[in-house]
């Protein structure tokens, strides 16, 4: 993995971006109650804006495909 936005800086970067995000979403998510159309919305949101988070960085991208793809934003 070598050329732009391949190296360990840029990797944690995106990291970090990702998990800001998530804390968004889920400050929205316990604001709402947790259920609902509302929470079930937010949450497919968050598997598209998680995905174009893992685009910044190949070395993230792999992490994220890895560990992180399947984070739906449920507590249990």
């Amino acid at each position: 993995m070598s050329g732009p936005g391949s190296d360990a800086t840029d990797m944690w970067q995106a990291a970090g971006v990702w998990l800001g995000e998530r804390r968004k979403y889920m400050s929205e998510i316990a604001r709402l109650g947790g259920t609902g159309d509302d929470v079930t919305s937010l949450r497919k949101g968050w598997e598209v804006r998680s995905a174009e988070i893992s685009t910044m960085n190949p070395r993230f991208r792999e992490f994220w495909s890895r560990y992180l793809d399947n984070d739906d934003l449920s507590v249990e």
